[in-house]
């Protein structure tokens, strides 16, 4: 999707003439991610992948009045080496809130059938589903791609290499934490519709674009672009799906839990250490070894939940929000 103007946003078009919600500039960014008290040449890196993705030394994030879409300006998500930098740092997640719901609203129903998981990652929901599923998947590292195929899910680069040999040929289609990441949305929703059977399911789970402007403010840590280009709400998601030709089923909500509370605690830790170089917390996350690193920033996250108890509602807000779409036609 190009964009002539930020002024106007990328899912309902409605004239946005606010002021940035931030402003960021490269080093800034790259500091988020790594910071060179961290790791000096994975900063650099970053630094000058950041730089390419967005044309630019600076960035905006803006917000729709009317739909609530929040998007970074420029509108660009990241590609193949940032998400490989990223990765030398973090691995994927395990078994998600969005699975369950996935297996509860949707396939429990289903006799099964061909399912498609988009930037599926290590496979993890995929290798947890029953016999009843033929698994496919897409992902951009070849790397990644070996290692689901030798795990025996079908796996393609990209939604278009799929359209070549399946169009029309799933029954479901699920992408977990992945719309948030692509600026061109909108051409990979109708890529979804093509590739779905008539009466097909479509289900996207992303942050909720609320609660993650809200844990900016509680936690200090940025939901940073250009990692994530794309801040959705419920009614901002259920809009792009439906323009995309579905019939978008209500928004479902990830309800609040202890693990979130945890979370941001940690993340109020992680924050002091990429945001103040110098601090007692920054020199203690450039420790090299990790196990002694992990242990003294655990200790610090634990005395940050002490603090937050006060305020765990909001604290432990869900972060995630569902919505499934149906393709129509068919039985």
């Amino acid at each position: 999707m190009s964009l002539g103007r930020h002024s106007r946003c990328p899912v309902c078009e409605t004239a946005n003439h606010n002021p940035p919600l931030h402003r960021f500039t490269v080093e800034q960014a790259a500091t988020h991610f790594c910071p060179p008290w961290r790791n000096a040449e994975r900063h650099r890196r970053l630094v000058t992948c950041i730089r390419r993705l967005w044309g630019s030394d600076t960035a905006e994030v803006h917000k729709c009045g009317e739909c609530g879409f929040g998007y970074a300006w420029p509108f660009v998500g990241g590609d193949e080496e940032f998400y490989g930098i990223l990765h030398e740092q973090a691995g994927y997640p395990g078994w998600r809130w969005e699975y369950d719901q996935t297996v509860q609203r949707v396939l429990a129903d289903m006799e099964g059938g061909a399912i498609l998981d988009i930037g599926t990652g290590d496979g993890a929901f995929l290798k947890r589903l029953d016999k009843r599923w033929r698994t496919f998947a897409t992902e951009g590292s070849e790397v990644t791609r070996s290692r689901l195929r030798a795990d025996g899910i079908h796996c393609f680069g990209s939604t278009a290499e799929a359209l070549a040999s399946h169009a029309g040929q799933f029954q479901v289609i699920t992408m977990f934490q992945v719309l948030e990441h692509i600026a061109a949305f909108d051409a990979m929703l109708r890529d979804c519709r093509a590739l779905l059977r008539p009466g097909g399911r479509l289900v996207v789970a992303v942050p909720d674009g609320d609660v993650g402007m809200v844990q900016e403010r509680l936690t200090g840590c940025m939901d940073m672009t250009p990692n994530h280009c794309n801040k959705w709400t419920a009614r901002s998601l259920s809009m792009a799906i439906a323009k995309a030709g579905f019939e978008p089923e209500p928004a479902v909500h990830e309800p609040p839990s202890w693990s979130k509370f945890r979370y941001r605690a940690w993340l109020r830790v992680l924050a002091r250490a990429s945001g103040k170089p110098g601090s007692l917390t920054a020199r203690i996350y450039g420790l090299r070894q990790r196990r002694l690193r992990l242990a003294i920033l655990a200790v610090l996250a634990a005395a940050s939940a002490l603090r937050c108890l006060p305020r765990w509602r909001e604290f432990a807000q869900g972060e995630s929000l569902l919505v499934v779409g149906r393709r129509p036609g068919g039985g």
